[in-house]
């Protein structure tokens, strides 16, 4: 088989395919690293290309601070989703910054998080159904290995269908040992979703069958998982208040389980940690009230004593924070002052240069869809007031001056040539379409390369 031109077995190879870099060959991506820390260049040095992904390496640090900090003082822990990213340095910055695991949406990306074979990486939550047996008998196969070299992997898997159970199952029945506990497989938490919404079962009722299904075919049940993003959009106090209702249901179907002998309180592959059982939310847009809600112990119905509850939120796009979607989220805002040290900050940053002005108050930016997130917001143009992006094409934006008030003065001029610098909504869909960014200090100089993946 023959190699691949941008990777080899040592690392990421960067070259004249790489997107916002004026590279004239290969160059291993470490090289680049080394380089950019001695060399510190501006952005318009001539290695660098328009239009350019950045990210502002005072804010990643703060916002690496921030979620650390307020998880710590709620008592949470914290599997930040590597899809946002999918990249291997900002994930090593994330288990640095104190993450108790990864998370990842799909078996594609489970397989590239493990191949970064991150030193300090204990635990990965798939936040979706595995259905693939493919997939299926891979992991298993990995998890025996790692183990078999001492470096033992814990990974969860949703599950919320009796088909996912019995697919799992009928592989885990192939491994000798692997309901034991312990044993180098994976253990399912039971997915409860939301009516009209994504995956999960659809009452605490189907989420307890699911669950004792799935003890009785000997698949390990860890607890229980949800995505508050489900039962609403909205951030008044109805919203606000659903969201609790849900979280209040995924403490309660834990209860249920355990109650049940579903949930084995013998952690698999952390023998140092407290048995518990693992409740996890995702806590982006709601992680006010996923961190006021989610963390406690409970009292199993039956039980006398509680059972501590091991509290995982899966919030990933904090990382960078925005300039749209998580600002009008915002639930860093709604937490008490006594939670909060600091506060994310925008990171992402697309530079683009202005490649037209064929009409007054008109302006063509050279960034389009295949450089910026468009599917919920458009880019904001930033220090220039009164200019607005109205559209996206493929590869260009529409940069339009909006009609000035009586008596104040014109738009303010933009020449082709001109770099524009846009502030980004959505991070999953900004990282999706670069291999690199740039991380740049506070002025202005690029200090290292992020790659993504994926």
């Amino acid at each position: 088989m023959t190699a691949t031109t941008t990777r080899t077995a040592t690392g990421t190879v960067l070259g004249p395919w790489t997107k916002g870099l004026c590279l004239d060959g290969a160059l291993p991506i470490e090289e680049l690293r080394a380089r950019l820390a001695v060399d510190r260049p501006s952005l318009d040095d001539p290695l660098f290309s328009w239009p350019l992904l950045t990210l502002g390496a005072d804010a990643l640090d703060n916002n690496l601070a921030a979620m650390a900090h307020v998880a710590a003082a709620r008592g949470v822990l914290h599997a930040p989703h590597a899809k946002t990213h999918m990249s291997p340095q900002l994930a090593a910055r994330q288990i640095a910054a104190g993450a108790w695991g990864l998370t990842v949406a799909d078996g594609a990306q489970l397989r590239a998080v493990l191949a970064w074979e991150l030193a300090d990486l204990r635990r990965v939550v798939v936040a979706n159904e595995m259905l693939d047996a493919r997939d299926l008998r891979w992991l298993c196969a990995e998890l025996a290995r790692r183990a078999a070299l001492g470096r033992p992997l814990e990974v969860l898997v949703q599950v919320d269908s009796a088909r996912g159970i019995e697919v799992l199952a009928g592989i885990l029945a192939g491994i000798p040992g692997s309901a034991e506990p312990g044993a180098p497989v994976p253990a399912v938490l039971v997915e409860l979703g939301a009516s009209g919404g994504r995956a999960g079962a659809r009452s605490l009722q189907e989420a307890e069958a699911l669950g004792r299904l799935a003890h009785a075919q000997r698949v390990q049940v860890r607890g229980v998982s949800g995505y508050e993003g489900s039962v609403t959009h909205g951030h008044d106090a109805a919203a606000l208040a659903a969201v609790r209702r849900f979280v209040g249901e995924l403490r309660e179907l834990a209860g249920r389980l355990v109650a049940g002998g579903v949930i084995s309180l013998t952690p698999a592959a952390a023998p140092d940690e407290t048995p518990g059982v693992v409740v996890s939310a995702g806590g982006s847009a709601y992680l006010d009230v996923v961190l006021d809600t989610l963390p406690g112990s409970i009292v199993p119905p039956g039980h006398r004593s509680p059972v501590e509850v091991r509290p995982v939120v899966r919030a990933g796009a904090y990382l960078t924070h925005d300039d749209g979607l998580l600002v009008r989220a915002d639930p860093w805002s709604r937490m008490p002052a006594d939670w909060v040290v600091t506060v994310p900050q925008p990171a992402l940053r697309v530079h683009a240069q202005v490649l037209s002005t064929p009409e007054p108050g008109l302006a063509i930016i050279g960034a389009g869809r295949r450089h910026v997130p468009y599917d919920i917001d458009l880019p904001v143009p930033l220090g220039l007031p009164g200019w607005e992006i109205v559209k996206v094409d493929d590869q260009h934006a529409y940069l339009r001056h909006t009609e000035a008030e009586p008596g104040a003065p014109g738009p303010a001029s933009l020449q082709p040539g001109e770099v524009v610098t846009l502030g980004l909504s959505h991070p999953c869909t900004a990282f999706d379409k670069w291999r690199t960014a740039i991380l740049v200090d506070a002025d202005g100089h690029a200090v290292d390369v992020v790659e993504t993946q994926l």
